[in-house]
C-alpha cells in the first residue's frame, strides 16, 4: 500500500513539475509578444498609442490578473481575458503607416497579436490546471506522515 502511495506521489510531483515549467515558457513566450509588439511598432504614428496599450496589458496582468489566479478565481481571469486584449487590438488598428517601411512593420503586427494571445490562452489553460497551494500542502503532510509510519513499521522494537 506505502508503494503504491509513493507512486501516485511521485507521478504527481513531475506532473506539477511538468506543468510549472510549461506555465514559464507561456510567461516568456507572453512577454516576448509584448516585445516584439513594441519593438516593430516604434515606427508608426501611434506607437505612444500602443506603448500606452501595451503598459495596461503589463499592468493589469499583475495587479489584478495574477492576484485572481493566486486566489482560485480561474473563471473571473477568463472573463478578464477579451478586455485585456482589446486595447492592445485596437491601437495597433489605430495605425494608419505610410511609406513602405512602415506597412511592412504594420504587416507583421496580426501575427504578433495572434502570438501574444495564443500565449495568453496557453499561461491561463495551463494555470487552470495547475494545483492550488493548499493541495501542495495536503501533499506535504502525507508525505510526512509516510515516512513517520514507515519509519514506526521499520524500527526495531
Amino acid at each position: 500500500m506505502l508503494r503504491s502511495l509513493d507512486l501516485i506521489l511521485a507521478f504527481l510531483v513531475v506532473s506539477m513539475y511538468d506543468t510549472n515549467r510549461r506555465v514559464e515558457e507561456s510567461i516568456s513566450k507572453e512577454a516576448n509578444s509584448l516585445v516584439a509588439i513594441l519593438q516593430t511598432s516604434r515606427c508608426l504614428n501611434n506607437a505612444l498609442e500602443i506603448r500606452a496599450a501595451i503598459k495596461n496589458y503589463a499592468q493589469t496582468v499583475r495587479e489584478i490578473e495574477w492576484p485572481l489566479m493566486q486566489a482560485g478565481k480561474i473563471e473571473e481571469v477568463w472573463a478578464l481575458a477579451p478586455s485585456l486584449m482589446s486595447p492592445v487590438i485596437e491601437a495597433v488598428l489605430h495605425a494608419h503607416p505610410t511609406g513602405t517601411v512602415q506597412e511592412h512593420f504594420f504587416d507583421k503586427l496580426p501575427e504578433m497579436l495572434r502570438d501574444l494571445d495564443g500565449a495568453h490562452r496557453s499561461r491561463l489553460t495551463q494555470t487552470e490546471i495547475h494545483l492550488p497551494v493548499q493541495f501542495w500542502r495536503i501533499i506535504a503532510l502525507m508525505m510526512i506522515l509516510t515516512l513517520w509510519f514507515l519509519a514506526y513499521t521499520i524500527s526495531p522494537k
